[in-house]
């Protein structure tokens, strides 16, 4: 069974959230086991493997269309449905997940196992707020300093309370009166209860989000046994630990009158250096301007405007295409440099339009010294024949210089410009 969703990111939607995404999910595999079991059948809706490649934010310009496309292929046989999305603007599938039907009432078991655990904790954290030795927030004290990264609406604004004590938090949540839509699992109730992990993070002092800011890119399972309804109050408990290559994971708990009833497991989080802000929230028809903090949650989220019906897959490929020819990564298909004053070059055309000797021999200057400084070598080992891969580069380096490039000097690459030359003496051509 295949069903697509058609929609649309609107004035009303939040930017940029996984937990619209999570709601899109809740919805399609609801929809489908209503039409495909009798009405008896009641199934708790598990969204796992849940993974975000590429962010998708709102225009700034609402008048414009900015549809998405979410497809849902169901095998009943292992009571699971495959979700993906779609950007039509880049052509590219950036978010999948897959859902499984199971029995809310063997979570409900096991979690009990659990629970001594989990309220230790909170109680711990209680008394070590009340002595001082862990700090209480308020609402308005925690969401000020979650605008470290985002800013949060009222209706978003669901944490009564915050107990932070280093890499461990509890919230008090309450949810509004009704659900500000017609919505399977509200997806400001789900970030009500879940963005407590990325408040550890980004909210607090214990971890460095000064220079750095922590965007959740997966989790493994998000699992809620009773809905969450509009009114109800909960508690929220989760510790974030370091985990491989500078990302952290934890375990959400969500408990209603001392039960856990949801369950976010291994959300997992990534440290991308604070210069990078505006390659994940800057919408594309916005100004290069970086950013001190990005609005994604500072309207109330939208209605979904869809239309359900069985459709083929769509005609692009399930898989992003490679950086080579023009990946969710790339900016264009050939690596281009772009200059202020108009001029550019390309890797087919570097000398064919170089700046005048002074800006090209400042532009160097400065560029080669910025590479030294990522890569923290010495600006004496770039010559012309060193090869850049060799001096350290990685991945995420070949991003963060790019976007510094783009800010601090004014060019205009690929994100993938660092992986594609070779030699020093390849970028000095690059910049003349």
């Amino acid at each position: 069974m295949s069903i697509s969703h058609h929609v649309f990111l609107n004035e009303e939607n939040s930017n940029n959230t996984k937990f619209l995404h999570a709601e899109m999910a809740f919805t399609l595999a609801k929809r489908i086991s209503d039409k495909s079991f009798a009405t008896a059948v009641s199934f708790g809706i598990n969204v796992a493997d849940f993974e975000y490649h590429e962010p998708v934010v709102k225009l700034i310009d609402t008048s414009k269309p900015q549809p998405i496309l979410v497809s849902a292929e169901a095998d009943l046989d292992k009571m699971e449905v495959h979700v993906k999305w779609f950007n039509p603007a880049k052509e590219i599938w950036y978010c999948h997940a897959t859902v499984l039907y199971e029995d809310p009432s063997s979570w409900l078991s096991t979690w009990s196992r659990s629970t001594k655990l989990v309220t230790s904790r909170i109680d711990a954290l209680n008394d070590m707020a009340a002595v001082g030795k862990a700090s209480k927030l308020t609402t308005d004290l925690a969401y000020s300093l979650f605008g470290k990264l985002v800013g949060y609406s009222k209706l978003y604004q669901t944490m009564q309370s915050v107990i932070l004590n280093e890499d461990e938090a509890m919230a008090e949540v309450q949810f509004p009166d009704d659900t500000g839509g017609s919505w399977t699992v509200p997806p400001h109730f789900i970030d009500g209860l879940i963005s407590l992990s990325g408040f550890v993070l980004n909210g607090g002092t214990h971890f460095d989000n000064t220079n750095n800011f922590f965007i959740t890119p997966s989790w493994k399972s998000m699992r809620f046994a009773r809905p969450l309804v509009p009114g109800g109050r909960y508690i929220a408990y989760v510790r974030m630990v370091p985990s491989d290559n500078h990302s952290f994971v934890g375990d959400v708990y969500v408990l209603q009158d001392s039960e856990i009833v949801g369950v976010v497991e291994a959300i997992l989080f990534l440290q991308w250096p604070r210069v990078m802000l505006n390659r994940f929230f800057r919408p594309a028809d916005g100004t290069a301007k970086p950013a001190a903090s990005v609005p994604v949650k500072s309207a109330p989220p939208a209605r979904l405007k869809s239309k359900a019906h069985q459709v083929p897959r769509p005609k692009p490929a399930s898989t992003p295409p490679s950086q080579k020819e023009g990946s969710e990564h790339s900016d264009s298909s050939g690596v281009i440099i772009s200059r202020p004053g108009g001029c550019s070059s390309s890797d087919e055309d570097a000398g064919a339009s170089a700046s005048p000797a002074t800006g090209a021999s400042g532009a160097i200057d400065k560029a080669l010294a910025l590479v030294a400084e990522e890569l923290a070598v010495d600006i004496g080992l770039l010559t012309d024949d060193a090869h850049i891969a060799d001096l350290g580069l990685d991945s995420l380096m070949s991003l963060v210089m790019s976007q510094r490039l783009r800010e601090e000097l004014g060019l205009e690459i690929r994100d993938a410009f660092f992986l594609e030359v070779d030699t020093v003496g390849d970028l000095k051509k690059l910049l003349q």
